[in-house]
């Protein structure tokens, strides 16, 4: 985690979603803490997705902020033409 390259976000993103301590990887990384801030937020809202299934709030929410039909699908068990034509 402390090597910068790419695989670094997805590592950290990671790590938020096991609920790891923010604080413990900011020690880490020395990643400001706005940052690792908006990667929580991020990784809130892929659990939020995953818990409302078939929700059109949602729904227009993932899609406002560029999540695409095949992440939704996966995260609702459906189809991509599903997503697109829910």
């Amino acid at each position: 985690m402390t090597k910068k390259n790419d695989d670094r976000f997805f590592i950290i993103a990671e790590m938020l979603r096991r609920e790891d301590c923010m604080e413990e990887i900011f020690e880490n990384t020395i990643i400001d803490r706005y940052f690792l801030h908006k990667i929580k937020a991020i990784v809130d809202f892929e659990n939020e997705i995953r818990k409302a299934p078939k929700s059109v709030k949602i729904l227009r929410r993932a899609k406002e902020r560029g999540y695409s039909d095949g992440f939704i699908s996966r995260a609702w068990n459906m189809t991509e033409r599903e997503i697109y034509d829910f």
